[in-house]
């Protein structure tokens, strides 16, 4: 019991981890990339080419977050044939919930027979690609775990590398599935689930932290060599660059995942850590709202250091986990979740 309880432990930190990384990706990317002032690296200069490889390092470990997510989803969620009701119902009640909440706040309610329709849905589309996405594939996990019962391990590697081929940006880019697509969450489900059957070789899981460091490494440096080709061709400036979710990022997110999944999280800081995963999906919906987003960024980045970064990073995180307690507190006094639950038993 004690081992199942560590290893629970290990991928509640994992989450964790991959929420933050997803909240830096986002610091990043809306903060730096997408900010005029702020997207071009004068790499002619000592400090800022020491921030542009130290923040293009950590830009390619932030772009495996929600690989991450999914590979835990497929993990847990391929041992039994059941639909959860009542986690999706959970999902779906409380996206309902923030996007009326911060709606209002915000004035940006569509109150149009489309809009209303997207903001009831328990599929979005237009507020949270990955909710609705994500949505997707649970309706269809219970058939996905059923799949995996009844392949041996040669099928399903077989079906893996099929999968892979097809869905891998490098070959076929967008063409058949992008990153963000359900196909890519799908295979990703069955590899979460294949790992969770199968053991992962010794060497692997002893050698997981230095495989992930040299592969993250090598991306960065991957696409410190893209900059440096423009910029000898052009004179433009660096600038950071990631790949997509299903490009060779998965690389790095797989490593990273074992590395996790085979590691103990047992003392303080694991245990405090874990207090903050119940809150993680509240603490997405909250920073990835479209207004939100269009309000927070250019607040909160106003340079290129690599510790704002960090730290703006995990204080956000953990604000709004504790935001997102206070929701959880709330539909706890009203009722709400003993209704789902009493729904979910009838259903």
């Amino acid at each position: 019991m004690k081992e199942k309880s560590n290893r629970l432990c290990n991928i509640e930190v994992l989450r964790v981890f991959a929420m933050y990384m997803i909240i830096v990706s986002h610091y990043l990317y809306h903060g730096i990339r997408l900010n005029p002032s702020l997207e071009l690296f004068n790499v002619s200069s000592f400090g800022e080419a020491l921030n542009y490889s130290v923040l293009q390092f950590i830009s390619v470990f932030a772009s495996t977050g929600v690989n991450c997510f999914v590979l835990i989803t497929g993990y847990f969620l391929s041992t039994t044939h059941r639909f959860r009701a009542n986690g999706f119902l959970n999902i779906w009640v409380e996206t309902v919930f923030y996007t009326i909440v911060i709606g209002l706040l915000t004035s940006s309610l569509d109150f149009s027979a489309m809009g209303v329709l997207d903001m009831l849905s328990p599929i979005p589309m237009t507020r949270y690609w990955f909710v609705g996405t994500y949505m997707l594939l649970l309706l269809i996990a219970p058939l996905l775990a059923r799949l995996c019962d009844h392949l041996s391990q040669r099928m399903h590697i077989g079906l893996l590398v099929l999968l892979f081929l097809l869905f891998f940006d490098v070959i076929f880019h967008d063409k058949i599935a992008s990153g963000m697509s359900l196909g890519w969450f799908i295979f990703l489900f069955l590899l979460g689930a294949y790992l969770k059957k199968y053991d992962v070789p010794a060497f692997v899981k002893r050698h997981a932290l230095l495989i992930a460091l040299s592969i993250g490494l090598a991306l960065a440096l991957v696409h410190a060599g893209s900059n440096l080709m423009r910029y000898l061709s052009t004179g433009e400036d660096f600038t950071l660059k990631s790949t997509a979710n299903n490009g060779l990022t998965f690389f790095l997110s797989l490593a990273i995942f074992v590395y996790f999944s085979t590691r103990s999280f047992e003392g303080k800081v694991g245990r405090c850590l874990t207090r903050l995963a119940p809150c993680l999906f509240g603490v997405y919906l909250l920073h990835e709202y479209p207004d939100v987003r269009l309000m927070i960024w250019p607040e909160l980045v106003h340079g290129h250091n690599v510790w704002l970064c960090l730290i703006v990073s995990a204080a956000m995180l953990v604000a709004l986990a504790a935001v997102d307690w206070l929701r959880a507190l709330l539909f706890k006094m009203v009722g709400l979740n003993k209704a789902i639950d009493w729904l979910t038993k009838r259903c």
